[in-house]
């Protein structure tokens, strides 16, 4: 789906290759696990706060600070996994069908491969630093909507450093989503209203 949108989009526009179109499914894929790891972290943090079923989770003997951590690892490590089989499916659907879709995208080349893994990569930095952000955001405030909003922001400041190509300004909101979610962790994490 995103690569037929990102196809149609750029014959619209006439692209000469598929730069374009890799950006554009990239952007879209970003904006997609955005709003999935705002919804799994919803099920996985939120909820328990909510439902008051962590406060079983945290008898155990486990740090709870370790406790906290691998569920921000689990959010990270499922979303990732799950981005990268959608980038590489929708690579290969961009590879496949753009021939067939009578665009002038040209030939698919190692420039190309190397522009979409350049792009795929910015994109992965990008979802974990907004998911990062949202997590921080879940472990202080513990509303789902407040996760939400944070995704939703995410999707907006994530699309300006897509499209002004100034994406390696996310590594500067990483390092600050890092710091910011482990202060979040062993601050928040304990407090049960």
């Amino acid at each position: 789906m995103f690569a037929t949108i990102s196809l149609f989009a750029s014959a619209q526009e006439s692209a000469a290759g598929y730069a374009e179109a890799i950006k554009m499914i990239n952007a879209a894929i970003t904006d997609c696990y955005l709003i999935f790891s705002g919804m799994l972290i919803t099920r996985v943090i939120v909820e328990e706060y909510l439902k008051k079923t962590v406060t079983i989770l945290l008898t155990y003997s486990v740090s709870r600070y370790r406790l906290m951590a691998a569920k921000v690892l689990f959010v990270l490590g499922m979303t990732i996994c799950l981005m990268s089989v959608t980038g590489l499916v929708s690579l290969v659907y961009l590879v496949a069908a753009g021939p067939y879709m009578k665009l002038s995208l040209g030939v698919f080349g190692e420039a190309d491969f190397m522009c979409w893994l350049v792009q795929f990569g910015w994109s992965v930095i990008l979802t974990v630093t907004f998911t990062l952000m949202s997590m921080s955001v879940a472990f202080i405030k513990k509303t789902s909507q407040s996760v939400f909003v944070s995704s939703l922001l995410a999707i907006i400041i994530v699309q300006i450093l897509i499209s002004q190509d100034i994406q390696g300004f996310s590594l500067v909101f990483g390092l600050i989503s890092i710091v910011l979610t482990g202060i979040s962790i062993k601050k928040y994490a304990d407090k049960i209203e």
